[in-house]
């Protein structure tokens, strides 16, 4: 997902890797903060030698653990996740320093000369320690840019093998625990009447709850998944139909692995024409383009267009109800 140029909408780009995340070594990593209410800085990663991170937010160690304990209870795909009690508070760790009887000696007059130029400053400042007691103007980015010791970095699917959106049983409920807290029921659940995938997103973002339509990921995530199941059962219809024939022969594996035969195929567009059905792609637009065609043969060509739009700010029904929202 990416942020679109214009208009604050999000949008998606390029393809989508399904890679499943462990939740034990999450649990496991995260520090034990010495109070209830103190926060945790958190970076998730792809992989830790990246510099960069998917997310970077507080955590309060308390709601994740309460989170967890709910999801252990009562949801099937969190049964068997554990949680570390015997954590050990790697904040309060200074990296590279350790006690030891041979630099006890230096330690000591380390800090002993630490101490004197913070008197002397002291003594400089007569006692103040800022030069006003004014905080500054934006004091975000000095919040947030503290030492990099402090942030935990976790990659919880770092060295998981991507799986099949499709095949993936409960994968929704997996992804979404919020939406799922029950962790049922999903696509996969066995049905006294079988439903198509289409039909299902449909009816979760239809709910008279809300929670899936208001959810941007999962309708993002919905759009993808019909896509791609739209997409391989085409594939799986034109094979059947031994498309090809424009070309004169039949598609098989020998065939698509000949340079020139592949050539003969996309040249006669029978390469994605298995797309039509879908919205945006090449074919369908061409077929929309042979829909204005054929109108314009049938009535003439259009002396006017004219466009017409909602006046919905005008209508006072549509203001009741969003402020019953």
């Amino acid at each position: 997902m990416l942020a679109l140029p214009k208009g604050g909408q999000n949008g998606v780009h390029g393809p989508v890797v399904c890679v499943p995340s462990s939740i034990d070594k999450a649990t496991s990593i995260l520090p034990r903060c010495e109070s209830d209410d103190q926060m945790i800085k958190v970076k998730l990663k792809r992989k830790l030698t990246y510099k960069g991170h998917y997310q970077y937010h507080f955590v309060n160690e308390a709601h994740i653990k309460n989170a967890l304990v709910y999801l252990q209870k009562n949801n099937k795909w969190y049964s068997n996740v554990c949680f570390n009690k015997d954590w050990v508070n790697p904040l309060a760790k200074i990296e590279g320093e350790i006690e030891t009887p041979e630099n006890e000696d230096s330690a000591s007059k380390h800090s002993e000369e630490k101490n004197r130029d913070f008197e002397d400053n002291e003594e400089e400042k007569d006692g103040l320690l800022l030069d006003t007691c004014l905080q500054p103007v934006d004091i975000g980015p000095e919040v947030l840019d503290q030492p990099s010791d402090e942030i935990s970095c976790i990659a919880p699917a770092e060295g998981n093998s991507p799986v099949k959106m499709l095949m993936d049983e409960g994968n929704e409920a997996k992804s979404f625990p919020v939406l799922y807290p029950e962790g049922s029921p999903t696509f996969h659940d066995i049905r006294s009447e079988k439903i198509t995938l289409s039909r299902y997103l449909h009816t979760r973002l239809m709910n008279a709850d809300g929670r899936f339509a208001k959810n941007t990921d999962f309708i993002f995530y919905a759009q993808y998944l019909s896509e791609v199941q739209q997409v391989v059962s085409n594939v799986s219809i034109a094979l059947r139909k031994g498309s090809g024939k424009a070309v004169g022969q039949s598609v098989t594996a020998a065939t698509l692995t000949n340079s020139q035969s592949l050539t003969d195929i996309l040249k006669h567009n029978e390469g994605y024409k298995f797309l039509k059905p879908i919205r945006g792609t090449p074919p369908f637009w061409q077929s929309a383009q042979k829909d204005l065609f054929a109108m314009l043969r049938q009535l003439g060509i259009p002396t006017w267009f004219c466009s017409f739009s909602s006046a919905d700010t005008r209508w006072p029904e549509i203001i009741e109800c969003i402020l019953r929202e």
